[in-house]
């Protein structure tokens, strides 16, 4: 097939042109490689991004970029290659630029790194930066006191639905003992006997029981939220559990013992 002249000028320049733009293109990519092209503009970014824009505050903003690099989030994203053939390019352009950088003393981008990622993704960097901030530990030492002043409303709005139940024995002074063993409650029963003259402490004491039983299982779902344990919601629902089997028992241990002292005035009575 014979084409005119012109015509395959035309392709051989097309394909000239192509050849060349792809040596180019790889050429430009090794070289942007090599010397960190990518990855020192994303950190100078980032730190235009943190002083505001603001020239004064460039210092405080590498400063809080370094350790957003040294973050575990944004520190296992810079992998380097490995091999020899990777490695050695590398090291001779750090050491080209650590001899630069003493000449025109100039601070590493990277601070006390070699490299950084060129690239970043939003989450690790909104996770990196917030971790970095220390706003979880803020948010959880917040959380921490809003859950300590709820159990206090919690505690004391059960203490005072209990001492409106009109149970003898059931008071400020008797909601506050512990039964962690068997001998305190042996003692708790002589000393309901002794204070307010019961001669069924049985009655009372399982009361006292659930509620102490109650107040250990809030502590421990608080202190559990503090030490890591649980996490905000499974604390709600860890509230949850605890609460309404809790309520449910001591509302049919209340409801049962006022029947009884009914039952029992009115065989009085009659």
């Amino acid at each position: 097939m014979n084409l005119p002249l012109v015509i395959d000028i035309a392709i051989g320049l097309i394909f000239i042109y192509l050849i060349f733009s792809l040596l180019t293109s790889e050429i430009l990519e090794l070289i942007t490689t090599l010397l960190q092209w990518r990855a020192v503009h994303l950190k100078e970014s980032i730190e235009g991004l943190l002083a505001g824009n603001e020239t004064p505050k460039l210092k405080q903003a590498r400063l809080l970029a370094n350790q957003l690099y040294e973050n575990p989030f944004l520190n296992t994203l810079n992998q380097e290659a490995k091999g020899l053939g990777a490695s050695f390019p590398r090291r001779l352009n750090q050491t080209i630029g650590r001899f630069f950088r003493n000449i025109l003393k100039r601070e590493n981008v990277f601070g006390d790194k070699n490299s950084g990622p060129s690239y970043i993704g939003s989450e690790s960097f909104a996770t990196s930066l917030l971790d970095t901030l220390g706003i979880p530990i803020v948010v959880q030492k917040f959380t921490f006191m809003r859950m300590q002043a709820f159990k206090e409303r919690l505690i004391n709005k059960a203490e005072s639905e209990l001492r409106n139940s009109g149970i003898i024995g059931v008071d400020d002074i008797t909601l506050k003992l512990e039964f962690p063993t068997r001998d305190d409650e042996i003692k708790a029963q002589d000393f309901l006997q002794q204070r307010y003259q019961i001669s069924d402490a049985n009655q009372v004491l399982p009361i006292l029981k659930q509620f102490y039983i109650f107040r250990q299982k809030v502590d421990e779902t608080i202190n559990a939220y503090q030490n890591g344990g649980f996490d905000l919601v499974s604390s709600v629902d860890r509230f949850e559990e605890v609460c309404n089997p809790v309520i449910l028992k001591t509302k049919m241990i209340v409801m049962s013992v006022v029947k009884k002292n009914y039952c029992y005035e009115d065989c009085n009575l009659i």
